[in-house]
């Protein structure tokens, strides 16, 4: 009985937000509770600590309480107990940005509250559902979204924001919980259902029954996010006075009950209202270093992967800029389309100049990112190296080509469309939730072959069982994969609409033949060539070529330099299986050098009269040559530059990384062209911090002209074969027009030796990337 009595004051005290004293109780009675002989009790006491854990910010304690309860549930038979659990669950997923994770459980609890006739719990799992759903799509953390691209361009956005169910849910019409907080944040998250759909009426009026509803409790916790939600509110709704002085106070109120996640919201758009009504710069920067700490204090207790999730749509302060730039030069288009005719052209240049600005920026802040992931993680300055004047980079931009940068924000992405003379710029209201969503389920055929491979890019966990062989793709994996061609195709379309890539396309010139495409974050790791425009393949109609940076400065180098490096890596270890095709490969390459007079210098492991490839010949031979093809397997590890880059094979049969920060460290100012034939050769990390660390990156930020790789895993005879192609073209192309031809000849099956495969699915070839320079080798 004693128990129960201090579980019941426990929860009293929490939604008061006595959340010290309910946790002192909390850890009183933890030992008394027997989880076999009381499962009841367990449940509650766990229930209890994990919602007041998810008030403190303490979301790594909170997950481990929702998933112990789930699973005593399951264990136990509580059919109703374990629907609640499921549903309490994803809402700290979707703390966690896990929104994936969070609508699977959503809809399984749904279904199953409806199989049980639990009418009550079923509709509150599917207004969580329309909650997560709104949410992903909506303005997010403190910056709201100006003008999408859908109305600066006239096109219409390819996002759906409706529910997967056909009936709407109102707050006001869930069954009333017998949990008095519970009750309130049924409200409360119908609150932000509505701001997501910027329903700000809808707000107002919710607001105001919530607010006479429960304005004579005695609950500190729900008074203070009442005035939260009205200041809130107040900001979108401009009045941006009233909304600093509700969200002052709510500051303070939340600060002395140690309600973390919702204290760092409040300082966000505090943060905001003081840049619009221009409060002094030192309370601004005071301001966001104690909202930067509070983020820091809440991601100390989560794991690595759910602590980068978390992070995804977290605001750094760079991006806060951007954004401030973003919104600046929305305004300015926007006026610009009522400003009288004969003043367009010097505003338009105004627009253009500042937007070019913007671009330098975001170039600057990619570089020292690249540079401090690569140096321990210390501080790193980008070098201030000569850009081109905004005007030079119109004039000096081939006339046949266009280059498409995006900066993925965490509620936007920023494209920016160049060509010569003209610079445009677009935002679409597609979330880096959303985007990275849309990535991760393009590449789910590929990854779901590969048994027991830890996601795209990597040999088997050490947890796994597999035999190495079996990360090759066998005939019936390939026919798998082009089984599942038709939803990747319907995968690509979408996200090529919610970055209206179809509007960017139809808004280019005619004589656009070629493009460059400057990704961020996740999209570096999808593959464009595989977008469909207008019944055709994106490589169908363009040449493609990827960028690191959005205005090129480097000129082709002459070089003295007549030899080329060709490295073969093709035994295997119990990690890594064998590469069959390495030496038909390396023969073929080898026969291409000597048509192109340039002397070869080959190290392989099946040669008994070659050198073989050791880490330090290859360091020592790269600065020799001018070209530089290998192939071998590649190994990334998140947060290892040390550890990630490509596998040699000693004598002794044990793998040697030669890393990316041993590669970064080399100077490859005379290296034209390298070719990267490895199974995700290509292949990205992205980090805490948002530095998108990768191979091809690397070779070119050290001052290699070109890279080609691929980004996840393909069949030996295809990649052989295409390689012989794309350098059968590369003596009389431009290199990106090497490659496309080189992929057609795949797209139309006339790969020599690859006729019993399927090669028109992009699969085969829509993995190969260009990085860097696109113009003409000149050996």
């Amino acid at each position: 009985g004693i128990i129960h009595l201090r579980l019941a004051q426990a929860g009293t005290l929490l939604e008061k937000g006595s959340l010290s004293t309910a946790g002192g109780i909390l850890e009183e009675i933890r030992a008394d509770i027997d989880r076999v002989r009381q499962p009841g009790l367990a449940l509650i006491w766990l229930e209890l600590s994990g919602k007041r854990n998810l008030l403190l910010g303490e979301f790594g304690e909170a997950l481990t309480c929702f998933r112990q309860i789930l699973r005593l549930c399951y264990d136990n038979g509580f059919d109703r107990a374990s629907l609640a659990a499921a549903i309490n669950l994803a809402h700290a997923l979707t703390y966690l940005n896990q929104t994936s994770a969070a609508v699977d459980l959503l809809r399984n609890a749904r279904d199953r509250a409806y199989d049980l006739n639990e009418t009550a719990l079923a509709a509150r799992a599917s207004f969580l559902l329309q909650v997560v759903e709104s949410r992903s799509h909506s303005m997010a953390d403190g910056v709201p979204v100006d003008r999408s691209v859908t109305e600066m361009w006239g096109m219409a956005p390819d996002i759906s924001t409706k529910p997967d169910r056909a009936e709407l849910y109102s707050p006001l019409d869930l069954p009333q919980s017998d949990n008095y907080l519970a009750f309130f944040e049924d409200r409360a998250l119908g609150f932000q259902w509505h701001l997501g759909r910027r329903e700000f009426a809808a707000c107002e009026s919710l607001l105001s029954q919530t607010e006479e509803a429960f304005g004579g409790t005695d609950s500190a916790l729900i008074h203070v996010r009442l005035r939260t939600l009205g200041g809130v509110l107040a900001y979108y709704r401009e009045r941006f006075e009233e909304a600093e002085v509700a969200l002052t106070g709510a500051a303070e109120a939340l600060k002395y009950m140690g309600l973390k996640p919702e204290l760092w919201q409040v300082q966000r758009f505090l943060g905001w209202c003081r840049v619009r009504l221009g409060r002094r710069e030192a309370d601004q920067q005071s301001l966001a270093e104690a909202t930067r700490r509070l983020l820091e204090e809440m991601t100390e207790s989560l794991a690595p992967d759910n602590r980068s999730t978390f992070l995804l749509n977290k605001w750094t302060a760079d991006e806060e800029y951007i954004a401030g730039e973003i919104n600046e030069l929305a305004r300015m288009k926007a006026a610009i389309e009522k400003t009288p005719w004969f003043l367009r052209l010097n505003r338009r240049m105004r627009l253009m100049k500042r937007l070019h600005r913007l671009s330098e920026h975001i170039d600057r802040y990619k570089d020292a990112l690249a540079k401090k992931a690569l140096d321990d993680g210390k501080d790193a300055q980008s070098e201030r190296r000569p850009g081109l004047s905004w005007w030079k980079r119109l004039l000096s931009h081939p006339r046949d080509r266009a280059t498409l940068s995006f900066l993925v924000l965490p509620d936007r992405v920023l494209v920016v469309r160049g060509g010569w003379m003209f610079l445009d710029f677009g935002v679409s209201p597609v979330t880096r939730i959303e985007v990275r969503d849309l990535v991760r389920r393009w590449h789910e055929p590929i990854r779901n072959s590969v048994n027991g491979s830890r996601g795209l890019g990597a040999r088997p966990s050490e947890e796994s069982n597999e035999a190495p062989d079996e990360v090759i793709l066998n005939q019936g994996q390939q026919q798998t994969l082009v089984e599942r061609v038709g939803d990747q195709k319907a995968i690509a379309h979408s996200l090529a609409g919610a970055l209206q890539m179809p509007a960017l396309l139809d808004s280019l010139p005619k004589h656009v033949r070629a493009l460059t495409i400057v990704p961020d974050d996740s999209l570096h790791g999808f593959p464009f060539a595989a977008i469909l425009y207008k019944g055709d393949f994106l490589i169908q109609r363009y040449s493609l070529s990827i960028a690191f940076e959005s205005a090129a400065r480097r000129t082709p180098m002459s070089s003295a330099r007549k030899a080329a490096l060709t490295v073969g890596v093709s035994r295997g270890t119990a990690e890594f299986p064998e590469l069959r095709g390495t030496q038909e490969e390396l023969k073929q390459i080898g026969s291409w050098l000597a048509q192109h007079d340039l002397s070869e210098r080959r190290l392989d492991d099946i040669n008994v009269e070659g050198r073989w490839p050791t880490k330090e010949d290859i360091i020592a031979l790269l600065p020799q040559v001018s070209m530089f093809h290998i192939a071998c397997h590649g190994e990334f590890k998140a947060d290892r530059p040390d550890a990630s880059g490509m596998v040699l094979i000693t004598r002794e049969g044990q793998a040697d990384i030669l890393s990316l920060r041993e590669l970064s460290t080399m100077d490859f100012s005379g290296l034209k062209h390298a070719t990267l034939s490895a199974c995700w050769s290509a292949d990205h990390f992205i980090l805490p911090g948002r530095w998108v660390i990768s191979l091809p990156e690397t070779i070119w930020r050290a001052g290699a002209e070109s890279i080609l790789g691929c980004l996840w895993l393909v069949s030996d005879d295809v990649a052989v074969s295409l390689m012989q192609r794309f350098y059968y073209y590369l003596g009389e192309h431009q290199r990106d027009e090497a490659l496309r031809r080189a992929q057609l000849d795949c797209l139309r099956g006339e790969l020599v030796g690859c006729e019993h495969y399927d090669t028109a699915n992009p699969i085969f070839w829509a993995g190969y990337n260009l990085y860097g320079s696109h113009e003409r080798l000149r050996l």
